[in-house]
């Protein structure tokens, strides 16, 4: 039977080039719902087939590449990987309250928040916390492995006023003040900020994918990664006044009291979806590294996929 382990690796091997890699769970739900008689399950390579000539084998690895790739379509948006069309991340319908968010240690279960208190204090976010995790101000979440290289993870929820055409030196006026808007002017909507992110850090700053189209809670916008330069020391950038480490900064905020995120360490990803709100244009990120571990990429997440959005 080794012939059938062989389809079977090659079928594997398809499905984890790229982003879009599928977990071994996918490819066994694919291959659970064709008509097979199972010898033995103790683990995945094992897998085996009845004996069926080679015109059949190779019949089945057509099916088992094409059932693979239709489930997978329905659950990458669950892993935050993006396909072809809209990405629909799923909306909770929540069976607990909602607690006041707050910081520091927050116990397992669900909590809302009003991020945009100056900007929009009518926008509140609901969401699911696991175990290990803690509030930071009234805007973001990061987990017990802190939000620095290299694994950690983190979620905020922010504005966006402008970007910076330099990242390293915002500080134009050499003052340090914060908060301020970007020197590059920006449209209101989500595709006006996505499609900015990319033209203009196609050179300089961060990497960033073409932003897609995505749904969060029932609101449209665009799914879209940024990857923060590796070469760079964050500690030559420019210092908010009264801070003594450099902050490098994408984007501006209005936001008064000067909610905004910078680049925790070299080569983190930033994952945003950006969101048109009604009126409003609203930012989720979540942030990690290469090296962040799988258990808390996961954990983030199922935050991202319980938010619940309210106006």
């Amino acid at each position: 039977m080794s012939t059938d382990r062989e389809t079977t690796r090659i079928v594997r091997s398809w499905l984890e080039e790229g982003v879009t890699a599928l977990p071994d769970r996918v490819l066994d739900t694919v291959l659970d719902q064709l008509p097979t008689t199972h010898q033995r399950r103790s683990w995945w390579p094992l897998r085996r087939f009845v004996e069926m000539n080679t015109s059949i084998r190779f019949g089945l690895a057509t099916v088992v590449v094409l059932a693979a790739a239709a489930i997978g379509l329905s659950v990458l948006p669950r892993l935050g990987f993006e396909g072809p069309g809209v990405v629909v991340t799923p909306s909770p319908s929540p069976t607990q309250p909602a607690s006041p968010f707050h910081e520091g240690s927050l116990a397992p279960g669900r909590y809302r928040v009003h991020p945009l208190e100056t900007i929009d204090p009518t926008l509140a976010i609901s969401f699911t916390v696991p175990e290990g995790w803690r509030g930071f101000g009234n805007w973001a979440l990061i987990s017990d492995a802190g939000t620095s290289a290299p694994n950690g993870t983190g979620i905020g929820f922010l504005s966006a006023a402008g970007l910076f055409s330099d990242p390293c030196h915002w500080d134009k006026d050499g003052d340090g003040s914060w908060p301020r808007t970007g020197d590059i002017s920006v449209g209101p909507t989500a595709h006006d900020l996505a499609f900015a992110i990319h033209y203009n850090y196609e050179i300089i700053g961060p990497r960033s994918t073409v932003g897609q189209d995505v749904v969060l809670s029932g609101y449209t916008g665009k799914r879209q990664d940024l990857t923060m330069p590796s070469d760079i020391d964050f500690s030559t950038c420019d210092k908010v006044a009264g801070q003594a480490d450099g902050s490098y900064l994408v984007w501006g905020t209005s936001e008064t009291n000067g909610n905004d995120l910078y680049a925790q360490g070299a080569g983190q990803r930033w994952h945003l979806w950006i969101l048109d709100v009604q009126q409003t244009r609203l930012i989720v990120v979540m942030d990690d590294y290469v090296e962040t571990t799988r258990a808390n990429r996961a954990a983030a997440y199922s935050i991202i996929e319980s938010i619940s959005i309210e106006k």
